[in-house]
């Protein structure tokens, strides 16, 4: 059935978000639609995208993810899949991420560390 639909259809298949239909679009050929999956999904699926060769898929599973996809994509090559990173992850993200190459990422690592503290 999801053969003969085209991406627009499956991004709004994926958007309801049935866990049936998320385990088959993980592998669409669509990003947006990959993207959707990273949202609307689950760790199972995520962990199948972390990877994903699209920066913005990536960058969805950065912030939807847990603390090991975030490991996972703190040297990611995209600067804004990292800076997500910085601003939403633990006190081990951040302090990794305060030596980024890119001065927005280690800023907003700079920026997390001290929101951290001021929560202890």
């Amino acid at each position: 059935m999801m053969s003969t639909m085209n991406a627009s259809q499956r991004l709004v298949l994926a958007e309801i978000g049935h866990p049936k239909h998320l385990d088959k679009l993980v592998k669409d050929k669509d990003e947006d639609v990959r993207r959707m999956v990273a949202i609307k999904g689950g760790d199972k699926h995520r962990d199948k995208l972390v990877k994903d060769k699209d920066e913005y898929v990536r960058w969805a599973v950065a912030i939807n993810g847990n603390d090991s996809h975030k490991d996972k994509l703190l040297e990611d090559p995209n600067w804004q899949v990292r800076e997500i990173i910085a601003k939403t992850g633990n006190k081990n993200h951040a302090t990794q991420l305060l030596k980024d190459k890119d001065p927005n990422v280690s800023h907003y690592a700079r920026l997390r560390l001290n929101e951290l503290k001021a929560k202890e």
